[in-house]
């Protein structure tokens, strides 16, 4: 999974080795990033980071996150994913719909920036 984040961190970064930004609550990201002499810091999103890190399961910072996403940054949306049935239609279209966070989730709509959605 260490590879896999790295990789879609510098695949969002598109090469300017920016700052990544990483939400308090996935601080551990920052022990990983450094090891890999990605710059990272904990805290929440600002002008110049070229990255953030955030989690799916919060509607903080959702019109911060929508203009920073809309002028290029790269945003990473970790959470976990949830196993529905497919007989239960009813109950899986009920959980997306009133998912924390899911406002975020819809920022990709209509822009062309990166956007990565770990799950």
């Amino acid at each position: 999974m260490a590879k896999f984040l790295l990789n879609a961190v510098r695949w969002l970064d598109a090469g300017r080795k920016g700052l990544v930004g990483v939400d308090a609550s996935l601080e551990k990201l920052c022990g990983l990033f450094s090891e890999e002499e990605v710059k990272s810091q904990v805290s929440e999103l600002t002008g110049n980071m070229s990255v953030y890190c955030c989690p799916s399961y919060s509607d903080k910072q959702v019109e911060t996150i929508h203009a920073f996403v809309a002028e290029g940054g790269g945003l990473l949306i970790g959470g976990q994913a949830c196993f529905l049935p497919l007989g239960w239609p009813h109950l899986h279209h009920s959980t997306r719909k009133e998912r924390p966070g899911k406002s975020a989730h819809h920022c990709r709509r209509g822009s062309q920036s990166s956007f990565l959605q770990a799950w």
